[in-house]
């Protein structure tokens, strides 16, 4: 192509090689300017949101007889980590793309961005969550942990 160096048309190595060459584009890919950063604390604070009110409707299940700590147990110890982890891994991910296609083809490209599904996220909890919950409860017994445990891996089903 015309304006690119030798360098930039010579074939990507291969082995480990390949993943030095794939993190110095990376790196050399990366830049922010104001947009960026509007755009970033916008999908940050649509994300945290999202998650706060999911947290707050699943910890709401205490008030139906699930016990606080196995509430605490899943919300702190499972979801908050798995949903830190994939957000990380997923916006890495598709910035990764936009760097690589910016480098190979010379122009900006603009990343995906990466987060929670609102509507997807609240229907997993009031749609099925609560709703198997609900059926599986024994509100006689007083103990519905093992119904709280049940829906929460039907939803991750």
């Amino acid at each position: 192509m015309p304006g690119q160096d030798d360098a930039a048309m010579a074939p990507a190595p291969s082995g480990f090689g390949r993943v030095q060459h794939e993190l110095h584009g990376f790196y050399k890919g990366l830049s922010m300017n104001g947009a960026d950063m509007g755009a970033w604390c916008q999908l940050f604070f649509d994300n945290l949101g999202t998650l706060l009110g999911v947290l707050i409707a699943v910890q709401d299940m205490e008030n139906f007889g699930v016990s606080r700590g196995v509430i605490n147990e899943t919300v702190f110890g499972k979801i908050v980590p798995g949903v830190g982890i994939s957000l990380l891994v997923g916006n890495v991910y598709y910035s990764w793309q936009a760097i690589r296609l910016t480098n190979k083809f010379g122009r900006q490209y603009t990343a995906q961005p990466y987060g929670i599904n609102t509507p997807a996220a609240f229907s997993f909890v009031f749609n099925i969550m609560y709703t198997v919950y609900f059926i599986k409860a024994d509100f006689a017994a007083g103990n519905n942990d093992e119904a709280f445990l049940l829906a929460y891996k039907v939803a991750l089903a």
